[in-house]
């Protein structure tokens, strides 16, 4: 079956803790009800110029609200990570699912959010469907 290898990246200002960004991995085919992804990296950053956050947990779920932490639909979870911080996970290789529309959900999950907070990412991806 042939893989391939994906790349998205973007920025989500963040007005309140449970902001995420929609990571759209493709249309899905017709006769599939999901993708099936293997992620390869996940790189964050995120910069507060108000100084009200000062950590990020990022996660992803193939849920569109927010999971509840350690829940079978957490992909991912990161460490803690100060503000400012670069998150650069490269030994990942967890296989996972989308949900029913092709996506998975970045939750920067901060400390604080005011809409001063700014996340950078990064995820490389491998597909198989």
């Amino acid at each position: 079956m042939p893989m391939r290898i994906g790349r998205i990246a973007g920025t989500l200002t963040l007005a309140a803790v449970t902001d995420k960004a929609d990571l759209n991995i493709g249309v899905l085919p017709s006769n599939k009800p999901y993708h099936v992804l293997r992620i390869l990296r996940v790189k964050m950053k995120m910069t507060d110029t108000s100084g009200n956050a000062t950590t990020f947990t990022g996660q992803i779920s193939n849920l569109s609200t927010a999971s509840t932490a350690d829940s079978m639909n957490q992909v991912f979870k990161a460490a803690a990570t100060a503000v400012a911080n670069l998150y650069d996970a490269t030994d990942i290789n967890g296989w996972c699912i989308t949900d029913g529309n092709g996506k998975l959900y970045l939750f920067p999950t901060p400390d604080a959010a005011n809409g001063l907070d700014v996340l950078s990412y990064e995820i490389i991806f491998e597909m198989i469907q």
